[in-house]
């Protein structure tokens, strides 16, 4: 039996937080894991839809521009206890919210890996 989807990215997550992984491999795993099933769709009242948010994000994260900053709130979103759905969704969606784009943009714009695959980088390049 394999890992349940929650522990595999917990688990991704952790090597990404220690380092022993890049955000390339983050991506590239999640990637492979993403089109490993038709993952089903939840609303989100549903505790399993915290995990495929997680893992769709986490296959786009180079458009998301996620770092590794980011890493303790996905491990919260993805540790949400059921019946605590809605709030984490309500967290989630405001914590991505909070974040200043423009500023993470500027930050990235020399990294080789968000800079190369992220169009939203590929503008700031251009306007400097």
């Amino acid at each position: 039996m394999t890992a349940s989807l929650k522990s595999q990215l917990l688990d991704l997550l952790s090597q990404w937080k220690s380092g022993s992984i890049t955000e390339r491999d983050v991506h590239e795993q999640s990637e492979i894991l993403w089109d490993s099933s038709d993952w089903p769709e939840y609303s989100e009242d549903d505790i399993r839809s915290i995990e495929i948010e997680v893992l769709l994000h986490l296959d786009i994260l180079h458009l998301q521009l996620i770092i590794r900053d980011d890493i303790p709130e996905i491990e919260r979103f993805l540790n949400t206890q059921k019946g605590g759905e809605q709030a984490a969704w309500k967290r989630w969606s405001e914590y991505w919210e909070e974040i200043d784009m423009d500023l993470r943009c500027s930050e990235l714009k020399d990294h080789p890996f968000y800079y190369v695959l992220s169009p939203r980088l590929n503008r700031v390049q251009k306007e400097d």
